[in-house]
């Protein structure tokens, strides 16, 4: 192959090849950025504010108030004893902003003082972020029925009946009826 035919091929293929190797790069970096931003803006913002202000009172590690557990997404649009906190279909209209907002005449979270405006800014931004599909009709709202969430002790008395936890038997073995059976 002579030299200018090996230039010629090298001026010809070096800007496609740079081109697919920066919009891929491009493309890698938007979908890592949509996919872990999110993430990234809950553990960032919204984690430490609902664990500071509520996982006190409603969390799986406390006795959680009126049914509500904020420490899971699935807990959250569980909703309460008293029905769905979050609507993602209708941010505007979910019982948490409104808690929060202290616009709820019946309802004002966290009970001892209304949080910042810069935390609930947060909040509110999160919840108007959350996709409907992530709040699916199926999951339902915690109740005070048989459906509730059930406490850990409940759980933990529930799986002591488990087979494997059972202390071993010793049964008799069965009669033999066929003396000619190996």
């Amino acid at each position: 192959m002579s030299i200018d035919k090996a230039a010629s091929l090298f001026r010809i293929y070096l800007p496609a090849t740079l081109r697919i190797v920066v919009f891929l790069l491009l493309l890698s970096s938007t979908l890592q950025g949509s996919v872990s931003g999110d993430e990234d803006y809950f553990e960032s913002k919204v984690q430490p504010v609902l664990e500071a202000n509520c996982y006190e009172c409603h969390s799986h590690e406390t006795k959680m108030e009126a049914g509500l557990t904020l420490d899971s997404l699935e807990g959250a649009l569980r909703g309460s004893d008293f029905g769905r906190v979050i609507e993602p279909e209708k941010p505007e209209e979910s019982l948490l902003i409104s808690a929060i907002q202290y616009t709820n005449k019946d309802l004002h979270m966290p009970p001892k003082k209304k949080l910042p405006e810069e935390e609930i800014a947060v909040l509110v931004e999160w919840v108007k972020a959350l996709q409907p599909e992530e709040a699916p009709s199926q999951i339902k709202t915690a109740s005070k029925s048989e459906d509730a969430a059930p406490d850990w002790e409940s759980i933990y008395q529930e799986r002591l009946n488990w087979w494997s936890l059972q202390p071993v038997a010793n049964p008799s073995p069965p009669e033999v009826e066929e003396d000619s059976w190996p």
